[in-house]
């Protein structure tokens, strides 16, 4: 007789959001908004992160206009069915508040996707998966990170995988 233990694989997106207009438009950082170059990146990683079999069971979003935008932008063109929350301590929150955030989450969700900024979000893959190389996070640029745990509330830095990471300049 054998006994298998199995854990059950969570997946981590992490999504900064696309190409914005210049901050000199805008009173605030925050209302910052895509260019056309953005919303064509947007697009694009929408799809693919649905051709590649990935989309999320649940996106938590900056309020930043330009990190929405983004988000309902890829959520659209890539038909996910994501539940979506916006999340305003996303803008500014350092990687410790993005992992906490995360072992928040419900264990019903196997994927969970992250959108928002630099440098927060390369720091935060740095730390998931134990890495001290620097990792160039560019606007619209994706990484999945696989972490082998039942739920959530276990995750941790050091524990992750990092399974891929693109943008779109890479996706033909």
């Amino acid at each position: 007789i054998y006994i298998v233990n199995l854990l059950i694989m969570r997946s981590l997106i992490i999504f900064r959001h696309a190409s914005t207009n210049l901050a000199t438009q805008y009173q605030r950082d925050y209302d910052r908004e895509l260019t056309p170059r953005g919303v064509k990146d947007a697009e694009k990683m929408g799809c693919y992160l649905s051709d590649q079999n990935c989309k999320p069971d649940l996106v938590l979003c900056s309020s930043a206009i330009r990190a929405k935008q983004t988000a309902e932008i890829a959520h659209s063109k890539g038909n996910w069915k994501s539940v979506f929350f916006l999340e305003p301590n996303i803008y500014g929150g350092d990687p410790y508040y993005l992992i906490n955030l995360i072992k928040e989450q419900d264990k019903r969700y196997s994927s969970i996707c992250l959108v928002g900024h630099e440098p927060n979000f390369s720091a935060f893959i740095s730390k998931a998966i134990n890495t001290t190389s620097y990792i160039e996070f560019t606007t619209a640029a994706m990484a999945k990170i696989d972490f082998d745990i039942k739920e959530w509330s276990k995750i941790d830095f050091g524990t992750g995988r990092l399974d891929w990471l693109t943008n779109p300049k890479q996706i033909i």
